[in-house]
């Protein structure tokens, strides 16, 4: 299903500073390394002021079993719309586009 998303610049670029900060530099977007651990996705998801529900379900849909960067821009561009009061959290919101998130972790 992800296969019709594309990040947009701005996703790849917070991905891109999220990966930094975990693997203190070390790792980039291209390497198969560039994953977010759990405990540093509960860190940074809880930093968006989203329920543990509604995390969780973003969180399953951006599971899709490729791991690293691609998850998580999945998961960015989902809070996004679940911040701007979006409810049915699945796979079609990823075509309509990126909407302004707030993460206060990076």
């Amino acid at each position: 299903m992800t296969s019709q998303f594309s990040p947009t610049p701005e996703e790849l670029s917070l991905a891109d500073k999220i990966l930094f900060k975990v693997h203190k530099g070390r790792v980039k977007r291209e390497n198969p390394a560039a994953r977010l651990d759990a405990d540093s996705a509960v860190k940074l998801f809880l930093t968006t002021k989203l329920s543990p529900q509604v995390l969780s379900k973003i969180w399953r849909e951006a599971d899709v079993g490729e791991k690293g960067w691609q998850e998580l821009t999945v998961a960015l561009r989902l809070v996004g719309w679940a911040q701007s009061g979006e409810h049915s959290l699945d796979h079609s919101l990823l075509v309509k586009g990126e909407l302004y998130m707030y993460i206060d972790w990076v």
